[in-house]
């Protein structure tokens, strides 16, 4: 892996650069959950995000298995300090008093920042998984417009179970069996979807 950063940073910094200016400008209401779960979990110190998540916006519903919402808590812990608690607020009751507002791509940068780090490790993991074409791989994966609109834009959880099934693609590769059943049952407590691989 520190190969492959080594010699295509250049390419990972646009990749990465790319999706935190598409993540700053666009506003989709899947956010809302992650964002939702983010502010219960700092602003209550509480980890039951379905019974307290009223709190913030009453209207909203938390669909997704537990994981989804665990998994960014680590990013935003670090990213937290630059997130202000009034536009935290405002996101949740009026979004539409701080459209085009600078603080507004700043939180949502933060509620996404998490989808983005996951999208660009698993274009580097798909990278690892070939011996040949990596260049290509890693430039198909960083410039994907469907990837950049489902993950930086619409802020779409599926980036989680996608990774950990091609981590566990590539962990397969490397004769790492055990390694590679607990991350596709990773992705698993996440969606279904990665199950559906086990035969």
């Amino acid at each position: 892996m520190i190969d492959i950063l080594k010699k295509y940073w250049i390419l990972i910094l646009v990749g990465f650069l790319l999706r935190l200016a598409v993540a700053g400008f666009t506003f989709h209401p899947d956010i809302i959950t992650p964002a939702l779960t983010s502010a219960v979990f700092f602003r209550e110190g509480t980890l039951n995000f379905y019974e307290n998540s009223f709190k913030y916006a009453p209207g909203e519903v938390l669909d997704d298995l537990p994981l989804s919402y665990l998994i960014p808590l680590p990013i935003h812990l670090i990213t937290r300090p630059f997130i202000s608690d009034t536009t935290e607020n405002l996101f949740f009751q009026d979004r539409s008093t701080i459209f085009g507002n600078p603080r507004l791509w700043g939180y949502l940068i933060y509620v996404k920042l998490p989808f983005i780090l996951f999208d660009i490790t698993l274009g580097i993991i798909l990278a690892l998984s070939f011996t040949e074409y990596k260049k290509r791989l890693l430039i198909l994966w960083m410039f994907n417009p469907i990837t950049l609109w489902a993950t930086s834009a619409i802020g779409q959880l599926d980036i989680y179970p996608a990774f950990f099934i091609v981590l566990a693609y590539l962990l397969l590769k490397r004769d790492h069996l055990n390694w590679a059943a607990l991350s596709l049952g990773a992705g698993g407590a996440i969606k279904s979807a990665p199950f559906l691989l086990l035969p």
